[in-house]
């Protein structure tokens, strides 16, 4: 009985003719212990026992892994013998070559079935906590790299919603606009660490040089608050806002009564 696991075959110890060596690589599967069967036959015409870091593998263009001439011993890096200062030019290096490379390329269809297969799936506070120690130490060794700003894939201008409301970061605005006024009206944020500027007001005064301040407000006309379009702009401030709001609703209440 074989079986298949990575790509290499392994078969039943017991199945063998000749008698192994107690060091030779076993593993468990279904209860029986199996050989890998490259490692067996390079055993075989070589007498050499290959154990890990080195493993036993095809050649480039050969399909046959019952012959001999068709493998070939190599070795996987070990970096645990590493300084911690070779280890990480070491991931830097690799991460350089491998930059924009993927061993398996990831198709759309793939990308599909992975969302849909993980569709719904909440993670456990242990995976959480494994995920997180496990990034930490990548970080720590410098296998990755915190990327923050417009580094970062996930990087939306260092914009942001409140209150339905979008906002700019204040220091992306001021190296944008270095003529912006002082006295420019500026929402200060404990949580977030940052100070940030309303994007419609923002817009306003790029179009006609106006500070709106405080009672005064840019209205939505379409009352979609996230359309900045200075178009859909106007400036008011609560006691005409409410009033042009009370006629609006009073209008259609009447048109419903009518009908």
């Amino acid at each position: 009985m074989t079986f298949r696991k990575r790509g290499f075959e392994y078969i039943r110890e017991e199945e063998i003719p000749l008698k192994l060596p107690k060091e030779f690589p076993r593993t468990n599967h279904s209860n029986r212990i199996h050989i890998k069967k490259v490692n067996f036959i390079w055993w075989v015409y070589t007498k050499e026992i290959v154990k890990s870091p080195y493993y036993v593998r095809l050649r480039k263009g050969c399909t046959d892994d019952n012959v001999y001439e068709n493998l070939e011993k190599v070795t996987k890096f070990n970096t645990s013998s590493l300084s911690p200062q070779k280890k990480k030019e070491f991931y830097e290096n690799l991460s350089k070559k491998l930059k924009g490379k993927l061993m398996h390329p990831i198709t759309n269809e793939m990308r599909k079935k992975i969302s849909l297969a993980n569709k719904g799936k909440i993670m456990s506070e242990e995976t959480k906590h494994k995920l997180s120690i496990s990034i930490k130490k990548a970080i720590k060794e410098g296998r990755l790299k915190v990327r923050y700003g417009e580094e970062n894939p996930s990087w939306k201008g260092g914009q942001l919603i409140l209150g339905q409301y979008y906002y700019i970061k204040e220091g992306i605005v001021k190296k944008k606009y270095p003529n912006l006024p002082k006295d420019f009206p500026i929402l200060s944020s404990k949580r977030k660490k940052d100070n940030y500027i309303k994007r419609a007001n923002l817009v306003w005064w790029k179009h006609t040089g106006e500070i709106i301040k405080y009672p005064e407000f840019a209205h939505h006309k379409n009352r979609n608050k996230t359309d900045d379009r200075f178009e859909n702009l106007e400036k008011t401030n609560r006691s005409e806002h409410a009033k042009k709001h009370a006629k609006e609703y009073l209008e259609k209440r009447k048109q419903k009564l009518d009908y």
